[in-house]
């Protein structure tokens, strides 16, 4: 059985996650954890990078997160993560 991709976060991403209240960090944990395992599905839409790649967005309220599954290393890149009302 495949193991959940680990998860790899942006330099500014590790900054907006330390900068959350503990309510917000505990909440946002628990979705980057539903995203780890459910990274399969298909994002709610998708962006491409200034390189030109395509990133996937899920928004998993309150957080719209941005990422890529890097597949040859098993990582989901968490790119960005924004707090939408």
């Amino acid at each position: 059985m495949p193991s959940d991709p680990k998860i790899v976060m942006e330099e500014d991403v590790v900054r907006y996650v330390l900068a959350a209240s503990a309510k917000q960090r505990r909440r946002l944990i628990a979705q980057l954890e539903y995203l780890q395992k459910h990274s399969f599905e298909p994002p709610d839409f998708q962006e491409k990078d200034r390189s030109g790649r395509w990133l996937n967005v899920k928004a998993l309220k309150p957080f719209l997160i941005t990422y890529w599954l890097d597949g040859p290393v098993d990582e989901l890149r968490i790119v960005n993560i924004e707090t939408v009302r």
